[in-house]
């Protein structure tokens, strides 16, 4: 697999820089939003793009598809959903793929990439330690027929992630100007920040419940359904992160494993 300079960085260290940047270039949106007396239409427009990118890109492609290797996916969709979770600067594809499966490997452990060590802003930045090289090595040695390591399209998207920024932020104001710009940041940087704050509530002991005693912090959060339509179920997840659902108990409730349910059967 070729990996270009840029992207061979990327898996080892997160610009956490840059996503200061980008989180500030989210709160310098807010606030023109904000000067300018957007009416409720404009913020409902905002949260449905926060949807689209947390729901379509992060939670469901990035993590349940292309992290935990869901083939059954269509590529139609696969490929268009990659493309927005990467926009919300977590990490594109392939990173996600690296750095979620050590997360489960490693979970509240020092090399565990996702949540040890982390202080002040970087709880808020999607910004995460560096993955040790060795770890990334053995991951790839093993992960060569996953839905990430098939297709170079996914691949392309840590080469070349931001020519894909650039193109999309420059569709959106050549069809929409600012109010096309606006929604995308805040949808999507938004989606940044809901999921750097998801990751590190549902390792606090200080909220949530267990289904399951694992060696891990995991837990599942309450009340906090309408932000991450099922990935706050994370304690079920790590008990069983193969599973498209993230549903044990009658009461409990995840659209996102509804939804891949529906390509599951398809191709039962």
């Amino acid at each position: 697999m070729k990996m270009t300079l840029m992207s061979l960085r990327t898996f080892f260290k997160y610009n956490h820089r840059l996503n200061a940047l980008v989180f500030i270039s989210f709160l310098v949106c807010v606030s023109v939003a904000m000067a300018q007396h957007r009416g409720s239409n404009f913020w409902i427009l905002c949260y449905v793009s926060y949807f689209v990118f947390f729901f379509f890109g992060v939670a469901m492609t990035l993590h349940r598809v292309v992290s935990h290797d869901f083939r059954q996916f269509p590529k139609l969709l696969l490929y268009p959903f990659s493309v927005l979770g990467s926009l919300v600067h977590i990490g594109t594809p392939l990173e996600w793929y690296l750095g979620h499966n050590l997360h489960h490997q490693l979970a509240d452990q020092p090399n565990d990439p996702i949540l040890p060590n982390l202080k002040g802003l970087n709880y808020i930045l999607g910004v995460y330690q560096p993955m040790a090289s060795k770890d990334v090595t053995t991951l790839l040695l093993k992960s060569g027929t996953t839905v990430v390591m098939k297709s170079r399209f996914l691949q392309s998207l840590s080469n070349y992630f931001y020519l894909y920024v650039l193109l999309i932020y420059g569709g959106a104001y050549g069809i929409f100007g600012l109010t096309g710009i606006l929604i995308l940041n805040i949808g999507s940087i938004g989606a940044m920040v809901a999921t750097s704050l998801m990751s590190h509530w549902t390792h606090c002991e200080l909220f949530g419940y267990v289904n399951f005693e694992m060696p891990n912090k995991s837990r599942n959060l309450v009340l906090t359904f309408p932000f991450f339509f099922g990935e706050q179920l994370h304690n079920n997840h790590h008990a069983y992160p193969k599973k498209i659902s993230n549903r044990v108990s009658g009461w409990e409730v995840d659209l996102i494993g509804l939804f891949l349910g529906l390509f599951s059967e398809k191709k039962a």
